[in-house]
Formats: C-alpha cells, sequence, structure tokens
C-alpha cells in the first residue's frame, strides 16, 4: 500500500512542504550561482562563453530525453492508490529513460565533435565530449531520484539531493583551484563526481520504486500526458541553444561569454518571479471557482508588476557593480544586457498569471501551438538583428518573443475561460517606467549620487504601490463590510 502520507495530506503538510521545498530550492540557486559566477571568475571570458554553451547543450539533450515523463508522472502518479501501479509507472518510465540515455552516449560524443567542429571551437578536445556525455548520462539518473523523492515526500533526502549536488560541484572546483588546473574539462569532472556520488546514493533511497519487467502498461499513458509538455520543454531548450548557437556563429567567443554573464545576473529577477509562480499555481486552483476572485487576481497582477520591477530596477542599476562583485571586470561588456533578459523573464512570469485560463480549462494544447509560434517568431528575430550585426539585438529578440507568446496565449485564454481582467493602466505605467529606466541606466553617477538617485526612486515606487495598490485595497475592504 501507498504511504498513508501520500494519501492523507492535511493543509498543515501542504504548509510544511511548501516551504521546506522552497527553502530547499532556494539555497540550491544561491549555490549554483555562487559556482558559476566563482567559474567566470577563474576562466577567461571566452572560455566561460564556451562552458556555459556546452551546459545548455546538456541540459537540451537531457530534456530531448526526458520529453516530458517528469510532469506526466508526477500528474499520474496520485491517480494510482496501491504501490504496485505507482511502482510499474514508475519503473517503466525509469527503464526507458535508462535505455534512451544509453544509446545516446556515443551519439552525444558524435553531436558534440560535430558542433565544436562547425563552430570552429579550440577549446574541445576529445576528452571533453566524452565526460559531457557521460555527465548527461549521471543528469537523467540524479534528476529521476529527485522526482521520486518529491513525489513521495521524503523532504529530507530530497534537500539533501538538491542542496548535495551544488555544494559538492562547488568544493571540488574549490579544491580543484588551489590543487589542481581549472580548465573547462576539469570544471565537468567536478560535475560528474557530484552527481555521481548523489546519483548513487540517491538510487539506494528510491531502489524500492524500481522492478523490471517484461510487460509495458503505463508507457503508453505516459507519453499521452507528456509529449505536449515534453515538446513545450524541448523548444524552450532548443531556443536557448539555438540563442546561443547564433552568437557563436555571428560573433565572438567573446560575446558569447558576457552573453552567457548577463543571463545569470537576470537570473536573480527570474528567482523572484519563480517564487511568486510556486504560490500562484497552487492559489488559483484552489480558489478559481469562488464568486468575484478576479478581484483578488487583479491585486495580485499589480503586486508582481510592482515587486518584479523594483527588482528589475535594482538589478540592473547596480548592474555595474554587481559583475565586478561577483564575477569580474572582464564582463562589463554585459552590464547593457541584463536590462532586456531581465525584462523577458518578467514578461514570462506575467504571462502564466493572466493566461492561467489555459490550465484552468485544462487546454495545454494551445500553450503547445503558442510556444511553437513563440519559437518559430523568436529564430526569425534573431536572423533580422544578426543581418545588422546588432548583437544587444539577440536579447531584445527574447523580449519581443515573449510580448508575442504573452499576447497570443492571453488570446487563447480568453477564449477557453473569459477572466475580467483589469491590468491595463499597470501595463501603462510599467512601459513608461521601463522608457525611464532604459534612458537612466545610460548615464554614469557617482557612487553618492547614484545612491541618492537610487533611495529616491524606490520611495517613489513604494509611494505610488500604496497610492494605487494597498490604499485602494483599504477603501475596497471597507465598502464590503459597509455593504
Amino acid at each position: 500500500m501507498a504511504s498513508k502520507k501520500i494519501n492523507k495530506l492535511t493543509i498543515q503538510n501542504l504548509i510544511t512542504d511548501a516551504f521546506t521545498y522552497g527553502l530547499g530550492s532556494g539555497v540550491q540557486k544561491i549555490l549554483n550561482l555562487v559556482l558559476i559566477f566563482f567559474i567566470s571568475k577563474e576562466l577567461t571570458v571566452e572560455q566561460f562563453g564556451i562552458f556555459d554553451f556546452y551546459l545548455i547543450f546538456s541540459n537540451l539533450i537531457v530534456m530531448i530525453l526526458v520529453f516530458g515523463q517528469d510532469q506526466a508522472i508526477a500528474r499520474l502518479f496520485y491517480n494510482y492508490n496501491s504501490f504496485k501501479q505507482r511502482q510499474k509507472l514508475i519503473s517503466e518510465s525509469f527503464f526507458f529513460q535508462l535505455f534512451l540515455s544509453i544509446i545516446f552516449l556515443p551519439l552525444n560524443i558524435f553531436l558534440l565533435n560535430l558542433i565544436s567542429t562547425i563552430y570552429k571551437i579550440n577549446f574541445y578536445e576529445p576528452k571533453l565530449g566524452i565526460a559531457l556525455s557521460f555527465l548527461i548520462f549521471l543528469l537523467i539518473i540524479f534528476n529521476f531520484c529527485i522526482n521520486i523523492l518529491r513525489w513521495d515526500f521524503k523532504k529530507n533526502l530530497f534537500i539533501i539531493g538538491i542542496v548535495g549536488n551544488s555544494l559538492l560541484a562547488l568544493v571540488t572546483i574549490f579544491y580543484l583551484k588551489f590543487n589542481g588546473t581549472l580548465n573547462i574539462i576539469n570544471i565537468f569532472y567536478c560535475y560528474i563526481i557530484a552527481n555521481l556520488v548523489l546519483s548513487f546514493f540517491l538510487f539506494t533511497k528510491i531502489k524500492k520504486w524500481i522492478k523490471f519487467s517484461t510487460k509495458i502498461y503505463y508507457l503508453k499513458e505516459i507519453f499521452k500526458y507528456g509529449i505536449p509538455l515534453g515538446l513545450i520543454s524541448i523548444l524552450t531548450s532548443s531556443l536557448i541553444f539555438i540563442e546561443r548557437s547564433v552568437i557563436l556563429n555571428y560573433f565572438t567567443e567573446y560575446h558569447l561569454g558576457i552573453y552567457a554573464i548577463a543571463g545569470k545576473l537576470a537570473l536573480i529577477v527570474f528567482f523572484f518571479v519563480q517564487s511568486f509562480q510556486l504560490s500562484w499555481g497552487p492559489f488559483v486552483f484552489k480558489t478559481y471557482k469562488e464568486k468575484k476572485i478576479i478581484d483578488k487576481y487583479n491585486v495580485i497582477v499589480k503586486i508582481f508588476i510592482f515587486s518584479t520591477i523594483t527588482i528589475l530596477f535594482s538589478v540592473c542599476f547596480w548592474s555595474e557593480t554587481l559583475i565586478k562583485l561577483l564575477s569580474s571586470e572582464k564582463y562589463l561588456d554585459a552590464k547593457n544586457l541584463i536590462f532586456p533578459l531581465s525584462l523577458a523573464f518578467i514578461i514570462l512570469g506575467l504571462g502564466n498569471i493572466i493566461n492561467i485560463g489555459i490550465k484552468l480549462a485544462k487546454r495545454s494544447e494551445l500553450n503547445l501551438i503558442s510556444n511553437l509560434i513563440f519559437f518559430l517568431s523568436t529564430i526569425s528575430l534573431f536572423y533580422l538583428f544578426t543581418l545588422n550585426n546588432y548583437f544587444l539585438g539577440i536579447a531584445w529578440s527574447i523580449v519581443l518573443g515573449q510580448l508575442i507568446l504573452i499576447i497570443i496565449e492571453f488570446y487563447f485564454a480568453q477564449k477557453v475561460f473569459p477572466m475580467k481582467w483589469k491590468f491595463f493602466k499597470s501595463i501603462f505605467i510599467l512601459l513608461i517606467l521601463l522608457v525611464f529606466f532604459h534612458f537612466l541606466f545610460q548615464y554614469e553617477f557617482q557612487t553618492l549620487h547614484k545612491t541618492l538617485v537610487y533611495l529616491s526612486i524606490n520611495f517613489l515606487f513604494f509611494f505610488g504601490f500604496y497610492l494605487t495598490i494597498i490604499k485602494h485595497e483599504k477603501n475596497f475592504l471597507k465598502k464590503k463590510i459597509s455593504n
């Protein structure tokens, strides 16, 4: 029988689990950023760009091999109550992924060699191809174990896994820094050590769920749910890989390096957006049937826009300081890229809020169609900007692509699940602020003047937030009470 903890969840369980998983995920993200920024300090700009390029390739192959099975099993896992049914479900997915991973081991080496030859990457060597191929294999095993632990509510092991992996990689790279040679291939060896140790440890903890069988019962159902989700994940990962390939093909390895560091700094904004999303999803699925709940949703949109634009302003305003502090002065040319890349994450997050109707209507194919249009539109924009040799245009292509995506999904969402959104004034104010920021970031301030400007603008932000949202909500509540 399945554990009682899985079948009998309370609100207290939900709050505790959300906090625990959120805390563990937060620590992991911080460790990953520390690791990446440390690596960027030690490598040249060109080496870091290639290192990041190979990481993105690895993540793309992982997405292709998993093909949405992780999300499908997460949905199907709770459709069955017996342990044996869940065991068969998990086992079939595991052995299928294992089979594909083994097949792709030599194919990955071939693809890496081909790509490195096409783009004339001088840092590539056969040993690097073998290391990356083995790392991809380990990433699939590790991610599978982590997902099982999450579904089985093994919180402590889950946190040990995600935090331990990042921490072990960080420790081994620090050790390498003082006791060896820190280059691209040795860094990937450190990643391999961390994933190998944690994968072996975690697999011993989830082995009860794995049982080999010659009969297949659930794989068809897994792919039925997983294909749309897998295609969306592959489109997203492919676009990131194509984006970096375009830079490598039309510009230089130096451009690839500064774009990579700008993307890492933009992740600071993304982490806040992602944190908001983690609470938005469960909240909306729980409350969408309530009367006049749209009033609360509209307030949430305003809070999201205000909070994320404040974070974007802070990150971009101090971008030069952040680059010097977290990475190195050699990446200072990345500062102009941080604004569009961070803005793209905010648009993505806003779309996930206002276009929730597609998920409420259970029309995932509309997400797939929208993402396909987004994918093709963004690639077209890459081409247009590269024709004019406009490097910054690569980042703005992502922003424009996200705008296309949010508009298309909003149209679909309103068709299948109409909701009375009232955020257009907030969007208008947002656009004015973005134009203001764009010109403000062009000026060079002395440290004292810059601090005063930063504090003054934040004061105006919070004062405006109070007048437009907090005060409005107080008046709204008073009217409801009086009625």
